[in-house]
């Protein structure tokens, strides 16, 4: 990862530290290390050598300001002298203004004021700690961590963390790994006064809570299809304003299809692809015919027999701050790795784009959806975390299934997880404009069930998406009761491949690698009895022990996440 920091002390030795150096990006190429001291503040950066006039390292007389990301609705140019002008009007309400992958600090010389921000999504995180001494924040935890326990800093495990991977495979809510070091909460910003001590966090940015509003199925259609377009031309136009190639993921699914082509379909052309899964999968032919047929670029990675895994996991823990499961996105790093992404802009993908459709829509509580949220549901380890007690107990904010997902598993588990390509490129959706969620938020329930709308959409308002078949079910997505029923169909047949150990159409087949490939299980166990010894609570370390016990490959991988992320922030 890579990103920002700063720290407030009055220890001079503090400052002395080289604290840019701590993040996973510093070795990287085609990085800007940068790190600076105003009187009792360091700060700094560990961040891509892209988009240098939207991320901004910025002093004057008056004002420190970083600005970490892109920024879609400035031009280029235009960042630095909005924030001076919005900040001296309003201070840190042109954060509404702003659309874009973001994080950043404004600190007042003149008055030691600090303000840390990120974006609606916290597509960019944001790490702190405070005591009576010191206050600390950072884009990755581990810069965090390393230097805590490198000054002495009294530092505890939070056990409901690792609970939280084992189960849910990402954590919930601003926990950390570490009690009293947190994670600023989405679309907020926090303010500090570095004399006095004080601290004060703002939300300027909150979900709506769910509420359909009726539509007719074209003027629903046609409102979805002009902000989509709206979303996708503000992150393709990004790429032209710096001479940057496009660069997109293509899979055999509906999300990156429907950016890809529709930016395509809008006039960006010069577009270069990348899918990466287990040859021969629909993944991999479905991509192939579409990058084929349009002319574009297009590289495919094997992942066959998961090779990347027979060696080395500790670099896919260390990638995501060992704050989701490995396997969530050691795919991703594993193939990025192999590219140059020099004169690439943004990674243009479909994250999410299913969630905006509905498929976090369900009926009922959250307690009776909690599966949903979880990679193994496992009630006996679920209940012992104490965060999601207090949860239970305040009906989790009043909010909806839907909405929980979206705090939780989309920000928490699938964004971080992306933020393994951040010594690359900057990840980008169409799928996270906010004005596209508030939408589908408020999209009725008839139509969210079973992808109707998504299938509705792309063919009254896009049939040209629907000439190549969809992964999911093995045909065109096209509307219809056959088409739900094969869906249905299909899903049932890959479940029961996948619960007698049969090979189905996967990307990344976890468990058939696990059985196939022997170095895999060898590196896997390996690594299991080399880390084991970290655990000092008995109760966690049986809780570690049953879920690595599991027939589940993917269980025994989160295990690992956990063993290798207390190594890495406590043990390093």
């Amino acid at each position: 990862m890579s990103g920002i920091f700063g720290l407030y002390s009055r220890e001079k030795s503090h400052h002395e530290e080289r604290c840019v150096e701590y993040f996973y990006s510093y070795r990287a190429e085609n990085i800007i290390n940068e790190q600076f001291n105003f009187e009792n503040f360091s700060y700094g950066r560990s961040v891509i050598n892209k988009f240098i006039d939207d991320r901004i390292l910025f002093e004057n007389s008056d004002l420190i300001i970083a600005f970490e990301g892109v920024c879609y609705n400035k031009r280029r140019g235009e960042l630095i002298d909005f924030i001076l002008k919005e900040f001296k009007k309003t201070k840190m309400e042109f954060l509404l203004q702003l659309k874009g992958l973001f994080s950043g600090f404004i600190f007042s010389k003149d008055s030691s004021d600090l303000y840390v921000f990120n974006d609606p999504l916290s597509t960019k995180p944001i790490y702190y700690f405070q005591n009576h001494s010191i206050f600390l924040f950072s884009s990755e935890l581990k810069v965090v961590s390393k230097f805590l326990t490198k000054n002495k800093f009294p530092v505890e495990q939070e056990i409901d963390a690792w609970r939280c991977i084992l189960t849910f495979g990402y954590l919930l809510e601003n926990l950390t790994p570490i009690k009293n070091v947190k994670k600023l909460r989405y679309g907020s910003y926090l303010h500090v006064n570095l004399v006095s001590n004080s601290k004060h966090i703002h939300h300027y940015y909150e979900f709506p809570t769910p509420n359909s509003i009726e539509f007719s199925n074209h003027n629903l259609l046609k409102s979805i299809s002009q902000v989509i377009s709206t979303a996708v031309q503000n992150e393709w136009s990004k790429d032209l304003e710096y001479n940057y190639d496009h660069f997109s993921f293509l899979s055999g699914g509906l999300d990156s299809r429907f950016n890809l082509l529709l930016a395509n379909q809008l006039g960006y052309e010069n577009i270069n692809s990348l899918t990466f899964s287990e040859s021969g999968t629909l993944d991999e032919k479905i991509a192939d015919k579409i990058s084929s047929d349009y002319g574009f670029n297009h590289t495919f990675l094997a992942l066959d027999d998961g090779t990347y895994l027979e060696e080395n996991l500790e670099k896919y823990v260390q990638a995501s701050d060992g704050v989701v499961v490995l396997h969530g996105a050691a795919h991703l790093q594993y193939s990025i790795s192999k590219m140059n992404f020099n004169s690439f802009g943004l990674g243009h993908s479909g994250q999410i784009g299913d969630v905006i459709f509905g498929s976090y829509y369900r009926e009922g509580s959250i307690s009776e959806n909690l599966n949903k949220a979880c990679y193994n549901f496992d009630l006996d380890i679920i209940n012992k975390i104490t965060l999601m007690n207090q949860l239970r107990g305040n009906n989790f904010h009043g909010d909806t299934p839907e909405l929980f997902l979206y705090k939780n598993r989309a920000i928490n588990g699938i964004l971080n997880g992306d933020r393994v390509a951040n010594n690359y490129f900057d990840t980008s959706s169409p799928f996270y404009d906010i004005d596209l969620i508030e939408l589908g938020l408020n999209i009725p329930k008839r139509f969210k069930q079973n992808a109707r709308l998504y299938r509705n959409l792309i063919s009254k308002m896009y049939p040209f998406m629907t000439q190549y078949k969809w992964q999911q079910t093995g045909i065109r997505p096209k509307v219809g009761v056959k088409n739900e029923v094969y869906s249905f169909l299909i899903r049932l047949k890959r479940f029961s491949q996948r619960k007698f150990g049969l090979k189905t159409d996967n990307m990344n087949p976890f468990n058939i690698w696990y059985s196939n490939n022997h170095l895999f299980e060898l590196n896997v166990i390996n690594t299991f009895n080399s880390n084991i010894h970290y655990i000092d609570d008995i109760e966690l370390k049986n809780d570690i022990i049953k879920t690595f016990s599991s027939d589940d490959t993917s269980n025994k991988l989160a295990a690992l996440t956990v063993l290798l992320s207390i190594k890495m922030h406590f043990n390093s």
